[in-house]
């Protein structure tokens, strides 16, 4: 009976852990399937339950530490993806480690040996970045306070001027049902708000800007200067829900709308290079109304979105958009662009080396480069802080933060600036290029040049004065200057720029110089003179090396002939250095011999102390290295 009882109570246990594995099984693929189509919402809910119960895979910890990264929660991300992390034979995933990379990045992150262990693996994933690098801070001062009359217990940001009108983004749900909140952050979907501007930071009670009211997200809207012309985002919508995202949602998409003669806003109009593959959001207009820039993760792109422009036309055919390149776009998130009166571009970027999440640079154009800035508090924060926009005639903006203290998720903050924005630093070169031995300019010669610090190549030519016009350039560039002239040495050459204002003298080495007889051979072709120990005729290491020149430009012009003369310093009597003198003559003679010039070539005189060099003659006193200066071989021309 025992035994019946024992099997019986075998056979419920195991189905009572059967059961127990199967709702396991359920509920992390509920969770995945949540993660799947951008319930975020959901997924941290499951997810964190089982987690309670010690229940986690490589996967869980993974798309739960994604969920909280994207919503900006860089806290509790960086819990779980230091699990991952560590998580035994883990499958290595590039974006996860960037994005763990920028939580370490965070303040808040004082674990040093995990930073390290996390920094080595994003560099032998991206070997050939530079982000993360110091930038210089730009230096503005501001003062910032919070926008309290624009924001909410929801998501509130990008801002934007129209006319007297501040417009921006809330989350905030004035619908009536929970159909009206988003599964990714359980939120309410956004829509386009406008508030008119008193004064400063005083607005009139924000009210929903109706013209595109859909069933999904609107945002970032702005508008051109003359009125006529609105881009927003959107988050279409397909009643077939046959794309991507589970909700029946499409990839953001940037929207035109143009000014109907009644002063209504037209039909809306997707832009072309706009696509249900990726994302293409949050458009800014250049200064002059001729560019659109926008952030978008299309393929081809360096980093998880990437900063564009694209030429507005005037005939309605848009152009390929052209990506800002790596001195802007990095493997991390940049976004939010907005464009200056100077033509300033102000961008938001979660690389690592920023003060936590995502971070306001700024980017001032310099002809074809840009001049990147960081910011210090009070404009960036260790949460994320973005959406920067700048009044064009007032010395007042805004910018977005989910700073602590704020009122809801994301807060509108006001800033006044209490000084003038500053003008980029600039410097024009100035080169010239000339015969190093003859002092005669080089025409009609291009050099080319490599920018280190931007990672940029180009290349001038010279004028018939050897004068060259260089392009415009940021401040502090280190330039590596190339030049390949017929009968001149290669010529490679690194500058740093000290003096904006001087000209530099590219001098090149022809590889024949003009002979006189009677001419120093060393001083023409830049060889030091070969000096001698104390009493001593024997060739020392250093001298060894410029014989070796002497010997080989003796070979570029085989009818050459030279004499060696060689002398001694004052001390000891004039027999005794004359002898001296003679045996460092023949000496260095016999070392040049033995490299291969014909002993015929060379001649050998003793000077003794004849042509002293200085003042250190008999009885006067004199340093140890002043006498050297007299111990020394010269070699002079006797024949061509």
């Amino acid at each position: 009976m025992r035994k019946i009882d024992f099997i019986f109570g075998f056979f419920c246990l195991l189905i009572m852990n059967t059961a127990a594995v199967s709702a396991q099984s359920d509920a992390m693929e509920a969770a995945d399937k949540a993660y799947q189509e951008y319930r975020f919402v959901d997924v941290q809910s499951i997810y964190e339950r089982l987690y309670q119960k010690g229940i986690k895979s490589e996967k869980s910890l993974l798309q739960l530490a994604n969920t909280y990264f994207l919503n900006g929660h860089y806290d509790k991300a960086q819990l779980y993806y230091k699990e991952w992390f560590h998580w035994p034979n883990r499958t290595e995933n590039k974006s996860a480690i960037l994005r763990y990379y920028s939580c370490l990045n965070h303040p808040t992150s004082l674990n040093q040996a995990e930073f390290d262990a996390v920094q080595a693996a994003y560099k032998l994933l991206y070997p050939n970045k530079k982000n993360g690098e110091p930038l210089p801070y730009f230096t503005v001062d501001l003062s910032v306070q919070s926008a309290t009359a624009l924001n909410s217990a929801s998501s509130d940001y990008a801002p934007a001027y129209w006319d007297d009108q501040l417009v921006f983004t809330s989350t905030r749900d004035t619908g009536l049902f929970q159909s009206n909140r988003h599964a990714w952050n359980g939120q309410g979907f956004s829509n386009l708000y406008q508030s008119k501007q008193l004064i400063a930071n005083t607005f009139e009670k924000p009210k929903r800007y109706n013209a595109f009211k859909t069933r999904f997200h609107e945002s970032s809207a702005i508008i051109t200067k003359n009125g006529q012309t609105t881009f927003f985002t959107r988050n279409s919508y397909d009643q077939k829900g046959k794309h991507r995202n589970g909700d029946g949602s499409l990839f953001l998409s940037i929207y035109q709308s143009d000014k109907l003669p009644n002063g209504k806003w037209g039909p809306e109009k997707r832009l072309p290079f706009c696509s249900d593959q990726f994302q293409t959001a949050n458009p800014a207009i250049s200064a002059d109304g001729c560019d659109l820039y926008f952030a978008s993760d299309r393929p081809g792109g360096y980093g998880s979105s990437d900063l564009y422009r694209v030429r507005i036309p005037t005939d309605g055919k848009w152009g390929t958009p052209e990506n800002l390149g790596p001195s802007i776009n990095t493997p991390s998130r940049e976004t939010f662009p907005f464009i200056t009166e100077q033509s300033d571009l102000i961008f938001a970027s979660d690389r690592p080396g920023g003060m936590g999440g995502l971070d306001i640079y700024i980017a001032q154009p310099i002809g074809r480069f840009w001049q990147l800035f960081k910011n210090k508090e009070p404009l960036n924060s260790a949460s994320d802080d973005f959406g920067f926009i700048l009044h064009s005639s007032k010395k007042e903006g805004f910018f977005c933060s989910n700073r602590l203290g704020g009122k809801g998720d994301d807060d509108i903050y006001y800033f006044n600036l209490q000084t003038d924005w500053p003008k980029p630093c600039v410097f024009k070169p100035q080169w010239q290029i000339i015969d190093e031995y003859t002092k005669l300019p080089i025409t009609d010669q291009v050099v080319n040049y490599q920018l280190l610090t931007l990672a940029a190549k180009g290349k001038t030519r010279a004028d018939a004065k050897g004068h060259m016009e260089v392009e415009s350039l940021p401040c502090g560039q280190k330039l590596e200057l190339t030049v390949n002239r017929k009968g001149y040495f290669p010529y490679r050459e690194t500058i740093e720029y000290d003096d904006n204002d001087k000209t530099y003298i590219i001098a090149l080495k022809p590889e024949k110089i003009p002979l006189k007889l009677g001419d120093n051979l060393a001083q023409l072709f830049d060889i030091h003179d070969i000096y001698f120990d104390l009493d001593q005729w024997d060739i020392r290491p250093e001298a060894a090396t410029e014989l070796a020149q002497i010997a080989e430009v003796m070979r570029t012009y085989p009818s050459l002939t030279i004499c060696i003369e060689s002398h001694t310093d004052s001390r000891q009597t004039a027999l005794y250095n004359q002898t001296l003198s003679e045996k460092r003559a023949y000496s260095t003679r016999q070392w040049i011999i033995d490299q291969g010039i014909a002993p015929a070539r060379l001649a050998a005189v003793g000077m003794g102390e004849s042509q002293l060099v200085n003042p250190c003659a008999d009885g006067v006193p004199c340093t140890e290295a002043e006498h050297q200066q007299n111990r020394r071989s010269v070699f002079v021309i006797t024949h061509l």
